[in-house]
């Protein structure tokens, strides 16, 4: 009988344990690159959204560079304002100064007037109780 006899060296053994350890090797080496592959593309995703984060707040900054200079000028338009309504106020304050004076200038002479016009009226009345009395007090003495 024909048998067949199947010899294996050590080293074929050794070649054939290197090939799968190769093998092996290779799986793990592109199981290890796809993972890689996978954090690169998280990566750039996460790059991309910080991008746009970075362009969002750039335009909030500036939104915010233009509200602060909106309320400076009108912080100093309002300054400006309360000046001039300061400046009003003490020139409406110097003329009703003024008016006041000028008023008092013309009561003092009205009412100086009426001062007399009035004592001469309590006079006048005097006047007439006199003489009222003194009618009476004749009718009286020609009664008698």
């Amino acid at each position: 009988m024909n048998s067949m006899t199947i010899t294996l060296s050590l080293r074929d053994v050794l070649l054939t344990l290197l090939t799968l350890a190769a093998m092996v090797g290779l799986f793990y080496f592109i199981f290890t690159l796809r993972r890689l592959m996978a954090v690169v593309e998280e990566w750039r995703r996460v790059t991309g959204r910080a991008e746009m984060l970075i362009s969002q707040v750039q335009k909030v900054m500036e939104s915010a560079e233009i509200t602060l200079s909106s309320a400076t000028r009108l912080i100093e338009s309002g300054q400006s304002t309360v000046d001039d309504i300061a400046a009003v106020s003490g020139s409406a304050r110097q003329l009703s100064e003024e008016i006041i004076g000028n008023i008092s200038l013309i009561i003092s002479p009205i009412r100086y007037f009426s001062s007399l016009v009035h004592s001469l009226q309590r006079a006048v009345e005097a006047l007439l109780e006199r003489r009222k009395k003194k009618e009476t007090d004749t009718e009286e003495n020609d009664e008698r």
